[in-house]
């Protein structure tokens, strides 16, 4: 078999098994695993077939990075299926990609799968699926609410609480938000922890009944636009509903960076009026969001 169509044959296996169409079904695996091992053969070490230039970008990167060894050189760069947005790279041992539907960067060597999600590196069978894959099951998360005193000294000061949550559409990320603005059960509230964020949002919801939407791109950027009007009590109430959300949002190895937005579309809490969270490099952060409100108030 030539080189180029034993390679075309085994991404498209492992494409097919990576989308769920051919999981479990042994005699199909093992042809898809004989035509990859033959792709990567052919030229002797492999190298040959390493494609000239390719790089790994974001989510893969950071994969390829983690699993040098298992991930191995790759073959091309990154393609986008126009169907899904979906994105996939062949590599000289198996395909990475990452799913749009619920933002999870994995790779699969066709029998084993190493998948990047809301719980951080897992690795399993092809064939099987993690709990909170199926959508329809319970997950923890960790929810971080502000403490006292510990909060009220240092703005950036949030403390974790574990919450059982039932993602839907395996929207994990979306479902520990959902927790911090449902904010801090009674008991909890007797010990210290409390979090305003519920208490900003005001009126109806712009999006059909959600408080909010959550968007996370390939790059590790999440967006939250709120759907429902905010107010604010001041500075230090701001600054400790942006510690709570990155601190919730950023324990998912998907996301690297949070803003925030108003259901008009503008930087949340952004007093200088520059909507400087919308700029392409802006690193947002608590200690940024402060400098922000001491530079437009002097």
């Amino acid at each position: 078999m030539h080189a180029g169509a034993a390679k075309r044959r085994a991404i498209r296996c492992l494409c097919s098994d990576v989308h769920g169409h051919a999981a479990g079904r042994l005699r199909w695996l093992k042809v898809c695993l004989a035509a990859l091992v033959l792709a990567v053969s052919i030229g002797g070490s492999g190298q040959a077939l390493a494609g000239a230039g390719c790089t790994f970008r974001f989510g893969f990167a950071s994969l390829h990075a983690a699993l040098p060894d298992v991930v191995g050189d790759c073959l091309a760069d990154e393609s986008h299926e126009s169907a899904t947005g979906d994105a996939l790279q062949p590599t000289l041992r198996g395909l990475l990609v990452w799913r749009k539907a619920d933002n999870w960067t994995a790779f699969t060597d066709g029998y084993r799968t190493w998948v990047n999600g809301p719980l951080g590196l897992q690795t399993r069978l092809n064939a099987e699926r993690f709990a909170w894959e199926a959508g329809d099951q319970v997950v923890q998360v960790q929810v971080f609410f502000g403490h006292g005193p510990e909060s009220l000294d240092d703005l950036a000061a949030v403390v974790p609480v574990v919450r059982s949550v039932r993602p839907v559409g395996r929207q994990v990320a979306t479902a520990a938000l959902e927790a911090l603005i449902a904010g801090p059960t009674p008991e909890e509230q007797a010990t210290g922890f409390f979090s305003e964020l519920g208490g900003m949002l005001a009126g109806d919801s712009s999006c059909g009944g959600p408080d909010f939407r959550l968007t996370i791109g390939v790059d590790g950027l999440a967006t939250v636009r709120l759907c429902r009007q905010t107010s604010s009590a001041g500075v230090g109430q701001d600054a400790r509903v942006m510690a709570e959300l990155e601190a919730t949002l950023r324990q998912f190895p998907s996301i690297q960076r949070v803003r925030v937005l108003t259901r008009d579309g503008n930087c949340l809490f952004d007093l200088s009026g520059l909507n400087r969270c919308l700029e392409t490099n802006h690193q947002a952060s608590v200690a940024d969001f402060g400098l922000t409100w001491l530079q437009a108030t002097a």
